[in-house]
């Protein structure tokens, strides 16, 4: 089916929303001198680091490992980074900041991959952007 891919869509959103709830009510329980920002700076020296090994004068790594390993560090920041956001804001507010990616992949989708965008699909994403913004502020 070729609009298949909605489905699949709706159900890791479903999925990824319930699991939002879940780390939200895990997080409550975490002492409240703990703060996840710990982590973040070491995270991204680490990546620092191997960037530097996986795209150094020498790097004999192969192209594919490079991309998983580099977009597992991003994913692991991220996510961090999300805790962090959680520990201290609602889980709406929180998870609502969290659609900008989508905005965001399409404006680098825009500026790296050359991708066009319609006029409809321009105001659809200056809505979504305005539209957290009016939540959140």
């Amino acid at each position: 089916m070729k609009q298949e891919w909605i489905l699949f869509a709706l159900i890791a959103m479903a999925l990824f929303s319930f699991s939002n709830l879940m780390l939200k009510v895990a997080i409550s329980k975490v002492d409240e001198s703990y703060d996840f920002r710990q982590i973040i700076v070491p995270l991204l020296f680490a990546l620092v680091i191997i960037l530097f090994f996986f795209f150094g004068p020498q790097s004999l790594v192969a192209e594919q490992t490079k991309a998983l390993v580099i977009i597992g560090l991003l994913a692991t920041v991220g996510f961090v980074s999300f805790m962090a956001a959680l520990q201290g804001g609602k889980v709406a507010l929180v998870t609502a900041i969290m659609t900008l990616g989508t905005p965001f992949v399409a404006l680098l989708s825009f500026l790296l991959l050359g991708e066009k965008f319609s006029i409809k699909e321009i105001v659809a994403i200056i809505l979504a952007v305005s539209s957290v913004a009016v939540l959140v502020f």
